[in-house]
């Protein structure tokens, strides 16, 4: 079904993706050297960059950007990822251009961010992380060239005095120490001015909305809403939204609601249904 699209090594052996199938190579020596034979189902990868190993040499695990979902294949074959945002993500995205997608692995924190084209945009522009320890998805929406593992170089008699302003705070280590020596890969992308960022820096703002939370059959008020922080962020409005008939209708805007000293949102609304969004400034999490 069509050309070779990505290929990557799987332990021993080697997987190859067309759109819509998967092949695995096994060498078997000469005259054949590597024997395919595909896989089970009509899954395949949309490029090169689309596809990232997350296990150890001893065990393999590919996660990739399928045609119609995102895919995670353990040597047997490709199961979808649950995510729930899959109809959002491929409505998105734009298929002339699908082969531009880039996948970059946070070995770290467990992460992995799939980059991809919209129509609007001839380099990826929109982002959707997934944290495979946790089963969570997020999004990263940024315009990029292109993704790459950095590793910071050592440091050099140059570039002392910018780290420290006298010998004194230098490292408490002996002469024969080695100390600041080049540091293990992080993730980071190259921007559109062609520079290398890393994906370390602090947070700034984020948002999050909830889904409709009501009933069809009878009125309820909204008149107090206490999160559950895991990381309280530095500050947080929240907006509510609404409907008053059905979840058919239009939805209407409320108010907008700063987050008070006791870390509530104080808010009076009667409708049949309740939506929020929490606009946080600095690092928030929830559970």
């Amino acid at each position: 079904p069509g050309r070779i699209l990505a290929g990557k090594r799987f332990g021993n052996n080697i997987v190859a993706h067309k759109q819509r199938a998967m092949y695995l190579g096994v060498y078997v020596g000469p005259p054949v050297i590597w024997d395919f034979q595909e896989l089970p189902g009509q899954v395949g990868a949309l490029g090169q960059g689309a596809v990232v190993d997350i296990g150890t040499p001893e065990a393999p695990i590919h996660l990739f950007i399928g045609y119609n979902d995102f895919y995670r294949f353990d040597g047997a074959r490709a199961s979808p990822i649950p995510n729930g945002l899959k109809e959002t993500v491929f409505r998105e995205l734009n298929r002339d251009l699908s082969h531009l997608s880039r996948v970059l692995h946070d070995r770290d924190n467990g992460r992995v961010y799939f980059f991809y084209c919209t129509s609007a945009s001839i380099r990826p522009d929109k982002c959707v992380v997934y944290n495979y320890r946790t089963n969570k998805w997020g999004r990263d929406d940024q315009t990029i060239e292109d993704v790459i593992e950095f590793v910071a170089g050592s440091l050099t008699y140059a570039g002392v005095g910018s780290l420290f302003s006298t010998y004194a705070s230098l490292p408490e280590s002996s002469y024969s120490d080695a100390f600041f020596s080049a540091g293990t890969p992080v993730p980071a992308v190259f921007n559109t001015s062609h520079k290398v960022d890393t994906l370390s820096g602090a947070p700034t703002t984020s948002s999050l909305t909830t889904g409709d939370m009501g009933s069809e059959e009878s009125f309820s008020l909204l008149n107090r809403v206490i999160p559950k922080w895991l990381s309280k962020p530095s500050s947080c409005n929240m907006v509510n939204f609404y409907r008053t008939n059905s979840l058919g209708d239009g939805l209407s805007m409320g108010t907008t609601t700063p987050m008070d000293s006791r870390s509530r949102f104080d808010v009076q609304v009667e409708a049949k249904w309740h939506r929020l969004r929490f606009d946080f400034v600095g690092q928030a999490e929830l559970p």
